[in-house]
């Protein structure tokens, strides 16, 4: 059983002039960012990333830009 299909549950949304802003699929991977906090303690910053395409007014892609998910996890050490 699938529970989502890119094709059908990330539809691509353009804008007025046709140029792509949000949705359709798009290629991510984990970002773990390792550092001591303010209190002296190792934490780890766990972002998803993914490689977004910019589109010019005639729909070629122009550029790639680098995007994070809102969901970003940190572990603190304890």
């Amino acid at each position: 059983m699938q529970v989502f299909l890119a094709h059908n549950d990330a539809p691509e949304i353009y804008d007025e002039e046709g140029i792509l802003t949000d949705g359709g699929k798009h290629y991510s991977h984990l970002e773990i960012n390792v550092s001591k906090n303010g209190q002296g303690q190792w934490q780890a910053r766990m972002e998803m990333v993914y490689v977004f395409p910019v589109m010019d007014g005639e729909g070629h892609v122009s550029e790639f830009q680098r995007r994070v998910y809102k969901d970003t996890t940190v572990l603190t050490e304890r």
